[in-house]
């Protein structure tokens, strides 16, 4: 399919990008979707129920019906203390026993396969209901509603998938999407020679909204920046979806396009999900799944772990997501302060603690468009550096070097910076802040 699209004229492939939408349409936008919105956005969800009604089906897989009876859950008793009593759990155990898992012959829904984890090299592959899907949209489209986005917004994606094949030398970079009103911009085009293109379809096309990773949106901003032009008239609101924001990155992205950016935080297994709101502060959906915050040994860094409770096709309970938050304490609320991201983002020392996250120690290197940390082993790490025009004029290097060494200060860490022009992407567009091979 990729080779035809590929192959077949602009015009062909904007006709298959518009074939494909109408598909994904009828999946996300049916009429329970419109449904599930008007009622998350009049709190209208009964979670509770929701909660009640996922245990006692999960229980009837042959995974879940085994733990409840080892640990002794009683859904009789307050739900939220009683699965306390069962062990965390990761991915890897998931996919030792997806079979058992998979729970789709108790549920009368409509299944569909989704695919995950293509940026931890870990994919997932598992069944989630039509209904799960549609109550994921609804509550991602509640956190854009009160963004001030209505649902008909045009707006500018910059995700991941190749949308424009990699032989096209000249613009157009982007496919339009009119099903979903979307310009959907070409990952692998974006550089300092095409950035204006970028810019230009955005402001002729008039979009209010962008929407896309952190990575590429900050990337654009850098070349804004350096190209010195206009913030565009049209643009109110920037969301970033699939990756983690950096306090760098939003500092960025807003001083190049001089509006909003609003963060939202999900994964496709629905464990977990947290919206920004208008007033810069980061809450929990809480009634789409259950969320629970571990302490690491950080005191302020504590690790998401989830529950889906809209999807009993595959139920998740106690879900390590991999991601870490820094919270504070409000009473008995969790307020998250920053989602810090994968606990991948850290590296490993000599002695076995952790580190990071690594962006930590770029936070005041100036004249620096992306960065990235590959770790070979636990005694070396190569600080990659993507530089823009007033990095060695002023000694961003060494300051680079200082800021390391401030942080790292095991004598056995053999430090390099290597300069590239661009930084490795996943297939799937992304940056990633650590590449490591232990």
């Amino acid at each position: 399919m990729n080779k035809l699209y590929s192959s077949t004229p602009i015009v062909f492939q904007n006709i298959l990008v518009n074939i494909y939408a109408i598909k994904l349409r009828f999946t996300r936008y049916n009429r329970k979707f419109h449904k599930y919105l008007k009622l998350y956005k009049n709190g209208k969800v009964d979670n509770e129920d929701l909660f009640y009604n996922f245990l006692k089906t999960a229980a009837k897989s042959p995974y879940w019906n085994k733990k409840f009876e080892k640990y002794d859950v009683n859904l009789n008793n307050n739900l939220y203390k009683e699965i306390t009593k069962l062990p965390i759990l990761n991915k890897n155990e998931v996919k030792e026993s997806i079979e058992e898992i998979i729970n789709i012959n108790n549920v009368s829904d409509k299944i569909i396969y989704v695919s995950t984890g293509g940026t931890t090299g870990n994919p997932l592959n598992f069944p989630i209901t039509l209904d799960a899907i549609n109550r994921q949209w609804a509550v991602w489209w509640r956190y854009r509603n009160k963004n001030g986005i209505e649902l008909g917004t045009w707006c500018g994606w910059f995700g991941g998938k190749v949308i424009v094949p990699q032989s096209q030398k000249e613009p157009p970079f982007f496919r339009k999407d009119y099903i979903g009103k979307q310009i959907l911009f070409s990952p692998i085009h974006l550089n300092f020679k095409n950035a204006e293109h970028y810019y230009n379809t955005i402001k002729k096309e008039k979009l209010a909204w962008l929407h896309g990773y952190s990575s590429q949106l900050n990337l654009l901003a850098s070349y804004i920046i350096e190209l010195n032009l206009c913030p565009i008239e049209s643009l109110k609101l920037i969301t970033i979806g699939a990756e983690n924001l950096t306090n760098e990155q939003k500092i960025k992205i807003e001083t190049a396009f001089k509006v909003p950016v609003r963060q939202h935080y999900g994964l496709a297994e629905g464990v977990a999900n947290i919206s920004e709101r208008p007033d810069g502060k980061l809450r929990i959906d809480e009634d789409f799944s259950y969320v629970e915050f571990i302490p690491t040994d950080d005191k302020e860094i504590y690790k998401i772990i989830g529950t889906n409770f809209t999807n009993p096709a595959f139920p998740l309970i106690r879900y390590d997501t991999g991601d870490l938050v820094k919270i504070k304490h409000e009473g008995n609320e969790f307020i998250v302060q920053e989602i810090l991201g994968r606990s991948k983002d850290f590296v490993t020392l000599p002695n076995g603690n952790s580190f990071g996250p690594m962006n930590l120690i770029f936070k005041n290197i100036e004249y620096v468009r992306e960065a990235q940390v590959y770790q070979p082993n636990t005694k070396k790490l190569i600080f990659r550096v993507v530089k823009i025009p007033g990095y060695d004029e002023n000694n961003q290097e060494e300051k680079l070097l200082e800021s390391i060494k401030e942080r790292i200060t095991d004598s056995q860490v053999r430090i390099k910076i290597e300069y590239f022009d661009k930084l490795p992407r996943t297939h799937s567009g992304k940056l990633k802040a650590v590449i490591t091979d232990i």
